[in-house]
């Protein structure tokens, strides 16, 4: 856009230029002039070349100099005409004219008035009139910044413009071409809004004029595109897999999740949450990881898994990307197991016993086994599955396990002898049987580890009646009297006295419970005591307080509790009640536990040696429980397994459900083993606290196969405030109170 400016005569009336004298205020011209304050070069007012003109008139030297550079310029030529002068003959008026006639005579540089500058632009004075020049105007878009990206229709901005030699802009606008009205201002800043329409893409602004005139560009993406967020759950990378979900992650474990950002940023962990309270923490890809992609692994002990398996939810999101689209949150489901491992520990014919009870060392090796089978009767497993060892490929085994000084202990029926037998738990070696005999009968039924001196312990049993074990080379023990099935499966428990040990017997098929000492190699029977009639106990306990107890049998059947602490007689039994079709008890922190043949599980007061009233009971739908003992766990949970196969997880305080899941089994709980609760171990077998979850292992017969399978929960190993939380009161089977349970237990 071209401007009128005239830089010597316009609207102030100017009449003449100093000779190329730029200024930035009048003090800086001579003569008289003054500074033009639009283009900063001096001039001279109209009035100082009227004096100069009438000077001239007298022609007596011509003015006296008194006007300004022209008109006394127009002086002298007037006194050298010697008549007026040029500048004379003017008047008034005339007289500037006259002047300025006399400074291009002269070769003076000038300005005329009809010279058209830019706005940016000023005049040079020159010998034919003036030349435009650019006044070094700078440019610079102060806002918004260089490489902006933004969603939104209008932008406020900001140009500055400056000179180069530091002087004042006395602009009150600047254009802006692609999409803006001229910006307004003063003193260098003018601002305005941008407008952005249209499809996405880059947006050119330019501030200022037309070459050679000083611009500045700006450009600006508008994009109003969300970002597209994929949330994929990377497979498991090997070990064992869930048979009924082989996708699914182990609640054990770090499931790795890879989110990808289309036309956004990478997503950060603060953004990656789960259903549940669980931890998440970057990791690495293992799957190529193309574009803006990261991955994270995602804790699964808290996962919410109501049964074997369950899917889960991981949310992500809302991504917003350099524009503040926003992505809404991306959902993404993951398989998550319990099952850990699964191994087969027998097959070929199996008879109708169940399996034996699972035992597990301190170290968290895994002894189970079944009473027969092919090639091996007992196998162990390191914490991860791993196949330790094998023992016992011939006979049958009739006792046990039960594990001490570094050895796991079984009732062995060799095919010529009966004997307690030792394995090894390193490598599985097998020492030579103790207690050894033509096999008058098995050593069937429990087995116990006595302690005398505080020694690891020894192994009892029972056999032929009589309670026996290898005690300083000794195993003719004692016989208990009044039995009229010797050959029936025994309960043994056995506790420190102080200079010994106690031991207390019950058999199936009789309503008696005997007591034994040992002190030194000597035995002495301290009494039996009758119990209920129809009470033909499954199982004993031990509360460490003073009371044996036990009970369970298939009819009426009863509970009962006896004193631990005094030789037994008929008196000695404190309290008993019914409890039809039982199984054996748990002891928990003033109650008991137990399961019935209709699958109902009871929980009764037990305080000071007397049963209170039967507080809960719950229909569980796991079939007979008479066989499988409950297992208490930490953090207040149940564990128990029925006949048709039915895991049930319930709260020890009401036995609200908590979780179950189906199991293959042939029907009948005889198919069922005892249960063993361990905490959660790392590599070598050291325990790992740092999250509430522990394994449950059981033993499950289908058909001719047996399998063992380690099953994640919710509890950091045994109830360590239970008197008695499991069968033969911890994973060692000891059947001893005296055995700290803190092994098996958090921390």
């Amino acid at each position: 856009m071209r401007v009128n400016a005239a830089l010597c005569l316009g609207v102030l009336t100017l009449v003449a230029c100093d000779v190329a004298r730029p200024c930035r205020t009048s003090t800086d011209c001579a003569g008289g002039g003054i500074c033009d304050p639009m283009h900063f070069v001096c001039v001279i007012p109209a009035d100082a070349g009227k004096g100069g003109g009438s000077g001239g008139g007298a022609g007596t030297g011509g003015g006296a100099g008194a006007g300004g550079v022209g008109g006394g310029t127009a002086g002298v030529g007037g006194g050298t005409a010697g008549v007026g002068g040029v500048g004379g003959g003017g008047g008034n008026d005339g007289g500037a004219d006259a002047g300025m006639d006399a400074g291009i005579d002269a070769g003076v540089p000038y300005c005329v008035a009809g010279l058209n500058c830019e706005v940016f632009e000023e005049c040079r004075p020159t010998l034919d009139g003036g030349l435009c020049v650019n006044q070094d105007f700078v440019l610079q878009w102060q806002m918004p910044l260089p490489g902006l990206v933004t969603r939104d229709s209008t932008v406020a901005a900001t140009v500055r413009v400056s000179k180069t030699d530091g002087g004042a802009v006395s602009l009150t606008k600047v254009p802006v071409d692609g999409g803006a009205t001229d910006f307004l201002g003063s003193n260098g800043t003018y601002a305005g809004m941008l407008t952005l329409s249209g499809a996405d893409g880059p947006r050119t602004f330019v501030a200022g004029w037309p070459s050679p005139g000083p611009r500045a560009a700006l450009v600006i993406e508008r994009d109003t595109t969300p970002p597209s967020v994929v949330v994929v759950v990377e497979p498991r990378d090997g070990g064992d897999a869930d048979p009924a979900r082989p996708g699914a992650w182990k609640k054990d474990e770090w499931a790795l999740v890879m989110v990808t950002v289309d036309g956004g940023p990478g997503v950060e962990v603060s953004q990656v949450r789960t259903a549940w309270d669980g931890g998440v923490r970057a990791a690495s890809c293992r799957s190529v990881c193309v574009g803006t992609c990261r991955c994270f692994a995602v804790e699964l002990a808290g996962a919410p898994v109501p049964g074997m398996s369950a899917a889960v939810s991981i949310s992500v999101g809302p991504v917003a990307d350099d524009a503040g689209n926003l992505a809404p949150v991306s959902d993404a489901g993951l398989g998550v197991t319990r099952l850990r491992w699964t191994r087969s520990i027998g097959s070929g014919a199996f008879s109708g016993l169940s399996p034996l009870p699972v035992a597990a060392a301190g170290n968290g090796v895994v002894v189970a086994g079944s009473r027969e089978g092919a090639p091996y009767r007992i196998r162990a497993f390191a914490p991860d599955g791993q196949l330790l060892w094998g023992a016992l490929d011939a006979g049958l085994v009739t006792g046990g396990p039960a594990m001490a000084a570094g050895d796991v202990w079984f009732g062995w029926n060799s095919g010529a002898f009966a004997m307690l037998q030792p394995v090894s738990l390193v490598g599985g070696l097998i020492r030579a049987g103790e207690c050894s005999n033509t096999p008058l009968a098995d050593f069937g039924g429990d087995l116990a580890i006595a302690v005398v001196d505080a020694g690891d312990g020894f192994p009892l049993g029972i056999r032929n009646g009589r309670v026996q074990g290898p005690v300083a080379g000794n195993c003719e023990g004692l016989t208990l009297t009044g039995i009229t099935d010797t050959t029936a499966r025994s309960s043994l428990v056995a506790q420190p006295n102080g200079t010994g040990f106690d031991t207390f017997v019950a058999f199936e098929g009789d309503a008696k419970i005997w007591k034994a000492s040992l002190s030194g190699t000597t035995w002495t029977g301290r009494g039996d005591a009758q119990l209920p009639t129809f009470t033909q106990p499954r199982g004993l306990f031990l509360d460490g307080a003073g009371h044996a107890g036990g009970g369970g049998v298939v009819g009426n059947g009863a509970l009962f509790v006896t004193s631990a602490g005094v030789d037994l007689s008929m008196s000695t039994v404190f309290d008993s009640v019914g409890a039809p079709n039982a199984g054996a008890p748990v002891v928990g922190a003033g109650f008991v536990l137990y399961g019935d043949t209709s699958g109902q599980l009871v929980r009764r007061p037990l305080d000071g040696g007397a049963f209170g009233p039967a507080m809960l009971s719950q229909a569980l739908g796991s079939g007979s429980l008479q066989s499988s003992m409950p297992v208490l766990g930490a953090g207040g949970l149940v564990y128990v397994i029925g006949g048709a196969g039915v895991l049930a997880v319930r709260r020890a305080s009401d036995l609200g459900e908590v979780w179950s899941a189906s199991l293959d089994s042939l029907s009948g709980s005889g198919n069922i083993s005892q249960l063993a609760l361990d905490v959660l171990r790392g590599p070598g077998g050291a325990k790992d606290c740092s999250r509430e979850l522990g394994v449950l292992y059981v033993v499950t017969r289908a058909g001719a196969e047996a399998t063992l399978r380690a099953v994640l929960v919710d509890s950091a190993g045994l109830d360590a405030t239970a008197p008695w939380p499991k069968y033969q009161h911890d994973n060692a089977n000891t059947g001893n109170p005296a055995r700290s349970l803190a092994a098996w237990a958090c921390p």
